[in-house]
């Protein structure tokens, strides 16, 4: 986006931070329904969930 003619909002919306979340939140409920059906051990999603986070500084290296 261009930040000239973005506003602060939409800026907020397409940043990458926000972008790594939505990724991070999807993969945190496919493993829940990978949980669900057996395919991984019971509890998984709850350690991700506590654990997982990103560094969008680490990302872009």
């Amino acid at each position: 986006m261009i930040p000239r003619y973005t506003r602060p909002e939409m800026a907020a919306i397409w940043s990458p931070k926000s972008k790594f979340g939505i990724w991070l939140e999807i993969e945190t409920l496919a493993a829940e329904a990978m949980e669900q059906k057996g395919l991984i051990p019971a509890g998984v999603t709850a350690a991700v969930r506590e654990r997982a986070g990103f560094d969008v500084d680490r990302i872009d290296e």
